[in-house]
């Protein structure tokens, strides 16, 4: 047993079991990732594999584990889908992990606090163009730029281009010295004291707007 699990072994006695909210969970989400995989856009994930290792897990009670299973699963479920530039399934698993967060945030045996990763930054911003016409879907076509060598050249080019300081807001948030790494490839200029205090993807484009203006 984990010492996370350990450490949950008291609480857990007085609080109300999740497996119920797990199982609900579980299966509408498997089957979103089977409609997917159905398709045959890409190889499909062993999703009974998957189902199996909850099970067991469930069976000894290993929320934790449990739960950090699934985010597992999320970031590489969500990695197929930003391959795939399937705005629909994007929409679908967004709602999906807010119906997680929320089940986690229900139950104190389950952390709910889970770190964010690169594949759900980029699935949040993949999110931001699903209820526009803006095709987005080169963005992601090397994603590993983004995921092994922290290189966001091409998210911070288009922002720059297109206005939008969403995009920033969110990898400042995430690796604001990667982003530095990246505007001093683009402009030349190094922003790393200004980024270092989190400022805004708004701010950033103003200052960058004013120095390319002088």
């Amino acid at each position: 047993m984990d010492k996370t699990d350990k450490n949950h072994t008291e609480g857990e006695q007085k609080e109300t079991k999740p497996d119920h909210d797990i199982e609900q969970f579980w299966l509408a989400f498997k089957q979103s990732m089977a409609n997917f995989y159905s398709l045959k856009l890409l190889p499909a994930r062993n999703i009974q594999t998957w189902s199996d290792s909850l099970n067991q897990l469930q069976s000894s009670e290993r929320y934790s584990r449990i739960e950090k299973q699934i985010y597992n699963y999320i970031t590489l479920y969500g990695l197929d889908l930003l391959r795939s530039g399937s705005r629909y399934h994007i929409g679908i698993l967004i709602t999906n992990i807010r119906r997680w967060d929320k089940i986690a945030a229900q139950h104190k045996i389950l952390q709910s606090d889970h770190q964010d990763n690169i594949v759900t930054i980029l699935l949040e911003i993949a999110a931001s163009f699903i209820k526009s016409s803006v095709e987005f879907e080169g963005l992601f076509d090397d994603i590993e730029l983004y995921m092994i060598h922290d290189d966001y050249t091409k998210l911070i080019n288009y922002s720059l281009q297109h206005n939008k300081p969403a995009i920033l807001d969110r990898l400042i948030k995430y690796n604001y010295l990667a982003v530095n790494t990246s505007l001093l490839e683009i402009t030349g200029e190094n922003y790393c004291d200004f980024l270092s205090n989190k400022i805004s993807g708004k701010k950033l484009l103003e200052k960058i707007n004013l120095l390319n203006s002088s």
